[in-house]
């Protein structure tokens, strides 16, 4: 199951009011969150959104850029508790496939 993370962060701060004078206020606002992309074990994108829909926001990214056609190639999709990582597992058979996507790198190994 997806983490829930609110979008929506209070933030407090000082109205100047011409009547009343300083004013504390609080205005609740979206923020930005930053997801990382991974697929078999590669970083393919730093992704800045809000933090909701992180699954098909992650899916959709490899459907636009090109890297998958369909959910039947992806074999298995996770989001970390934060949501700070989308780690996305393709099928054996993708990869040899499609072209890699504008940005995709290889592995870093320590070999």
């Amino acid at each position: 199951m997806e983490p829930v993370i609110e979008p929506i962060r209070p933030l407090n701060g000082i109205c100047t009011d011409p009547e009343r004078g300083a004013v504390p206020v609080t205005v609740d606002v979206p923020y930005e969150h930053t997801l990382e992309l991974y697929v078999d074990n590669r970083l393919l994108h730093s992704i800045v959104c809000t933090p909701t829909y992180l699954s098909a926001l992650a899916i959709g990214r490899l459907c636009t850029d090109g890297v998958i056609a369909n959910i039947k190639q992806v074999k298995h999709w996770s989001i970390s508790e934060d949501g700070s990582r989308a780690d996305v597992t393709l099928e054996p058979d993708i990869c040899s496939q499609s072209p890699p996507p504008v940005g995709w790198a290889p592995a870093v190994t320590d070999e």
